[in-house]
């Protein structure tokens, strides 16, 4: 599996390549159904709700908005007006903003999630050196690519791909 998000008492997960949507009770983990990305949707990296909608990326330089249907309702590219980012991989919203990590880097986009507008980047280097040099063994993609918030706590919580940790974080302005 790869992204999952919970909304109104179920998981979403996503499946790479098979594009698959797991949907499950949040408190039993009963498998309640499933679903399939819609296409252009290449493949299931991250999935996020912002309240309204799913937000999924597939490793592209794409947003893509999906409604409770699993119909694509808006294509946002993900852009700082110089340039598009691309290898868009797990996402999160965060106090109205969405997160995204950038799979291969140790970099965090901050982006408006109404257009797609990067504000902001998140070098994360330090706690990729800190994983590494606290034993963390480098699998040839042992990159950040974890993000979650605590809404009610408002902690943010960093880890990576085959990381046996994870990092609380605060972001200094």
């Amino acid at each position: 599996g790869e992204g999952a998000c919970e909304v109104d008492g179920k998981i979403y997960q996503l499946t790479w390549k098979e594009r698959d949507i797991l949907i499950y009770d949040a408190q039993t983990l009963q498998t309640l159904g499933s679903a399939t990305l819609p296409k252009p949707i290449l493949e299931g990296w991250g999935i996020v709700h912002d309240g309204t909608n799913f937000l999924v990326t597939d490793g592209s330089n794409k947003i893509y908005k999906v409604n409770s249907n699993w119909e694509i309702v808006e294509t946002l590219a993900v852009s700082d007006g110089n340039r598009e980012y691309d290898n868009l991989n797990e996402l999160e919203m965060i106090q109205g903003e969405l997160w995204i990590n950038r799979f291969l880097t140790s970099t965090i986009l901050r982006v408006n999630p109404r257009n797609g507008e990067v504000h902001g980047l998140i070098n994360c280097e330090n706690l990729v050196k800190a994983f590494k040099d606290n034993g963390g063994y480098d699998y040839g993609n042992s990159v950040l690519n974890g993000i979650a918030y605590d809404e009610t706590n408002q902690k943010i919580i960093l880890t990576g791909k085959q990381w046996p940790i994870f990092f609380e974080v605060q972001i200094e302005q």
